[in-house]
């Protein structure tokens, strides 16, 4: 197999809150952080949300005076589920409830469960790319671009999958964020025909993974190291790979 080109960067402690400069940004960052079975990992999220809303404007929408919010945003609290509600309200956002399958069409061929559909998710990962690749505030942290890149990548190749017919459900258990599986079983199921990478763009996939799928990039230590893989190769790879299942799925209605 070729090898990937990569860089080794050593990073600062990270503030999750400095990055999240975009409502796609906000409801992504607790769209993973749900998928995490550590109730811990939304609180987490959800307080670095809150202060990017501000304390003091999430305490007037919400209807919680701001100490009582910061005990509730702290490390290890155990809010009520009205409390989250008020403050996942407050933000704008709603919480659901859909059925692990991959959804239900309405007559006029719209989605009607927006959850786990590959629309959805293909949907979510050019959201994903394009904050990659637009936002000011990632140029200058290449580790934090590589969450997204993987991210993108995720759940582009899960929308293929579910394309295939493989359930939101298997995905979750048997491949989890490994980039790597993924690729694998998507290769297998014949995503190389509508892709057209080449050897060393897949090559940087793997690379990517190794942060990815044990969420280093997510949870960053401060003065570690890592990798980041080639941005040319990756860029490419990630444009081929959601232009192809576009066409995929546009192919399939």
């Amino acid at each position: 197999m070729a090898k990937a080109k990569a860089n080794k960067v050593k990073v600062e402690r990270f503030t999750a809150s400095d990055f999240l400069d975009s409502e796609i940004a906000v409801e992504e960052s607790l769209k993973a952080a749900m998928e995490d079975p550590n109730p811990d990992v939304f609180l987490r999220a959800l307080s670095e949300a809150a202060k990017v809303r501000g304390i003091a404007s999430m305490a007037e929408r919400s209807g919680l005076g701001r100490e009582s919010l910061y005990k509730t945003l702290a490390p290890c609290s155990k809010p009520r589920y009205e409390t989250i509600c008020k403050l996942v309200d407050a933000l704008g956002l709603k919480m659901t409830i859909v059925r692990p399958s991959q959804g239900v069409q309405e007559r006029n061929g719209i989605m009607a469960n927006q959850g786990c559909t590959p629309q959805s998710f293909l949907k979510d990962a050019k959201s994903l790319y394009q904050i990659a690749t637009t936002s000011e505030s990632l140029s200058h942290d290449p580790v934090q671009i590589c969450f997204f890149w993987g991210r993108s990548i995720e759940l582009g190749l899960k929308a293929f999958l579910m394309s295939k017919g493989v359930s939101p459900s298997v995905l979750k258990r048997k491949f989890g964020h490994n980039l790597t599986k993924l690729l694998r079983e998507a290769q297998a199921r014949g995503l190389s025909s509508l892709v057209g990478n080449t050897a060393m763009d897949v090559a940087s996939v793997p690379l990517l993974s190794l942060d990815y799928a044990s969420k280093r990039y997510e949870y960053r230590e401060s003065g570690g190291t890592y990798f980041i893989p080639d941005e040319a190769l990756v860029s490419r790879f990630i444009r081929r790979l959601l232009r192809g299942i576009e066409f995929h799925l546009t192919a399939q209605t």
